[in-house]
């Protein structure tokens, strides 16, 4: 079944923000910080992802895409893992079922213009309850943040400790109590006890003079002992000079870029609405790769037309590809149709990802 969307003058439809998706993506990322306490795994998010980018601004929050589709965009999965994390969204809240029937997806029109009626999978109840995922995802990242500072406290209190006395049992079992998952009160509990060994008082660490005050070691002006940080105020462009390189040495643009560390902290930093879908971006271009390989089906692009990219670009320079595409969808139309033009289309000729990079990031 080809996915079908509702008209704007629909009586059954529910309708998201007009302009952008960023509302309901906004409300996925607060249910990816609070999946715990929904009880949802990897899995359920990568499926109710799925859903969520076959929505369009205007056209209704009930998707009509077949299983098969929404296999594709998941990351070719099991039909039978589809429906059972299509029964766990259910089951947390977040969607319901508009069964038609015949339990197919599908809309019918009046032709006179009197309204329609729609079938599907409708994510309106995740929609209504934005406002408490949001307090969730709130409360946990301050629950995060509040264990991180606790940690730091706990680790300065123990240190303090071991150079008062190491012999102290208790220091070996909270050393193992550090390797476990805890919560703001277990830390609490113990910077309390060591404070009480400390006497000193759990919002104030305890400052353990040393022994002898240590002498600074003379640093030597050689060149051949210490390497110095040379700056300059000149900037350049170190991807702009590659490419230049490229070019007087007879290459052809469009080829794959050198994947230097500069040019992964600029695909970082312009490419913002593909690391959206993740908790933590990619460190090095592996993930860079596996990222974009996860992110393509969800933009509709087949895995044949993927593969003669690479073929033609490079890993690199497809990779590439996929995140700028992505990047400029508020522009773009078609994502599949598009991708397939610059990179193996009527458009390829000449195509150079670090252009293109260069031209979204100007």
């Amino acid at each position: 079944m080809k996915v079908v969307t509702l008209d704007k003058n629909s009586a059954t439809a529910d309708m998201l923000p007009s302009g952008n998706m960023e509302h309901i993506w906004r409300i996925f990322r607060d249910i990816r910080t609070c999946r715990a306490l929904l009880g949802l795994r990897a899995g359920h998010l990568h499926t109710l992802q799925a859903m969520i980018s076959i929505l369009r601004p205007g056209k209704g929050l009930i998707v009509f895409a077949s299983n098969q589709t929404l296999c594709e965009r998941a990351g070719q999965i099991d039909e039978r893992t589809l429906r059972r994390h299509i029964a766990r969204l259910e089951k947390s809240g977040l969607l319901f079922r508009q069964d038609s029937p015949n339990r197919k997806r599908y809309r019918i029109s009046d032709p006179s213009g009197g309204g329609s009626e729609a079938y599907g999978l409708s994510l309106q109840p995740m929609v209504n309850a934005a406002a408490l995922y949001d307090a969730q995802a709130t409360q946990i990242e301050q629950d995060r943040q509040r264990c991180r500072f606790l940690r730091k406290r706990l680790l300065r209190l123990l240190f303090d400790l071991e150079q008062t006395d190491s012999q102290y049992n208790l220091l070996a079992a909270f050393r193992r109590a550090l390797r476990r998952k805890l919560t703001s009160f277990d830390y609490e509990a113990m910077i309390g006890e060591i404070a009480e060994l400390l006497n000193t008082t759990p919002n104030q660490p305890s400052q353990v003079p040393s022994g002898s005050p240590q002498e600074t070691d003379v640093l030597t002006a050689n060149a051949g002992h210490i390497d110095r940080h040379l700056s300059t105020s000149e900037k350049k462009d170190i991807d702009l000079e590659e490419s230049a390189q490229n070019k007087s040495a007879g290459k052809k643009i469009g080829k794959a870029p050198t994947p230097t560390a500069n040019l992964l902290r600029k695909v970082k930093a312009v490419c913002t609405e593909a690391f959206s879908f993740t908790q933590e971006p990619p460190n090095d271009w592996n993930g860079l790769h596996t990222h974009a390989q996860m992110l393509a089906p969800m933009m509709g692009i087949a895995p044949k037309a993927l593969q003669a990219a690479r073929e033609k670009l490079g890993c690199e320079g497809t990779t590439l590809t996929v995140l700028l595409v992505l990047q400029l969808q508020p522009k773009i139309r078609n994502l599949q149709a598009y991708f397939h033009s610059i990179t193996i289309g009527r458009r390829s000729h000449g195509f150079d990802p670090i252009r293109l990079l260069n031209q979204v990031s100007a």
